[in-house]
Formats: C-alpha cells, sequence, structure tokens
C-alpha cells in the first residue's frame, strides 16, 4: 500500500476503537524514509508508512502539490547532475607529476554549496554537482581518479569546507571516506 492509499484508507485503533482515515491520524515520530502514525485520541501507534517515492509524488493525483514540486525539483536535479557527472578516466586532464595530490572540496560555504570541486594545487580538474551526503559519490570518483592517475595517485583529501555535503548525518560517512582513502594511499608508488 503506497502513501496515498494509506492515508485514504479507514483505520482502527486496538486500544481505544478510535477508526478514521489514516490522514486523520496523527503523527507520531518522522524517520528519515518512513513516519509512525498513532490514534488521535489515545496516541497508540496505527502505523508505519513509508513517505511517496518520487513516481508516486509526480503520478499520483492525491499528491500534494508541495511534495509533487519538491519531487520534480529533485528530478531536474538529478537530470542534470547525470548529464554532467564525471563518468570516464578520459574527462580528466593528464597531470604530469609522479606524485598526485587531490583536494575533495566545494564551491560554497559551510551551510551551502552546490558543486564538488577536484583541486591538484590551486587548479579545478574537475567539477560536478554535489548532494547532501554524497560519500558514495566521493567513492565513485576516487575509482575513476585511479583508473586515470594510477599509483601516482597520493591521496583524495576532503577540505573542512566540504565536510558537511560530504558526510551530512551518515554515521558511516567517515569510516567509508576514510577506507576510499586507506585504497588511494596503499597503491601509491610515487616518491
Amino acid at each position: 500500500m503506497n502513501y496515498y492509499d494509506w492515508m485514504e484508507t479507514e483505520h482502527v485503533c486496538k486500544k481505544c476503537g478510535w477508526a478514521g482515515l489514516g490522514k486523520d491520524a496523527s503523527l507520531l515520530e518522522a524517520f528519515s524514509e518512513c513516519a509512525e502514525y498513532g490514534c488521535p485520541s489515545c496516541h497508540e501507534e496505527i502505523g508505519v508508512v513509508a513517505y511517496p517515492t518520487r513516481t508516486e509524488a509526480l503520478t499520483d493525483p492525491r499528491a500534494d502539490p508541495a511534495d509533487r514540486m519538491v519531487a520534480e525539483i529533485q528530478q531536474s536535479r538529478w537530470k542534470r547532475h547525470e548529464a554532467t557527472k564525471l563518468k570516464s578516466p578520459y574527462q580528466l586532464p593528464s597531470l604530469d607529476s609522479n606524485s598526485i595530490l587531490l583536494i575533495w572540496d566545494e564551491d560554497g560555504d559551510d551551510w551551502h554549496s552546490d558543486n564538488v570541486l577536484i583541486r591538484h594545487g590551486d587548479v579545478v580538474i574537475w567539477q560536478e554537482m554535489t548532494f547532501y551526503e554524497n560519500y558514495r559519490r566521493f567513492g565513485e570518483i576516487a575509482t575513476i581518479l585511479r583508473q586515470k592517475y594510477g599509483d601516482r595517485l597520493k591521496d583524495l583529501e576532503p577540505t573542512r569546507r566540504s565536510w558537511l555535503y560530504l558526510y551530512g548525518d551518515s554515521l558511516s560517512a567517515d569510516g567509508y571516506v576514510e577506507s576510499v582513502r586507506a585504497e588511494i594511499r596503499a597503491a601509491y608508488r610515487g616518491p
């Protein structure tokens, strides 16, 4: 049952007998991918429902206009990212150095950024859209950088300014990024 179906279905509280539509239930707790709803009379849990998917928000006529607008913005950003993201080592410039230290940076400030910047010294060698909790993309880009620069790649070091968008709220992000960096450093054969 999708989000909109759940909201339009009648639910009954097993504790006090309240009956009503899902949309009349009380929000008890919100999580990143779902929400827990309860009885508006006694606050007993009635159900946990996943938020609408982007497709549901775009296609279901019951979708809230705000949900539809957010889904359209997400879809537009995702399409733009897919069209401009680093996909191949052939998109990267050649670098003459035997020891290549690259910097993962952001173009914004501590609270807002639009782009990841991969720097070699002061030169930006790649730029693409960033996303909150972008740590998986860090690994994808590191793989392409290793394909291009091989054992000359010494490290891909995140700047402090990049931490918010790179790590976000994910508890596993720091460990993931550090494991990717450890692989790079282990393969390094430069001076």
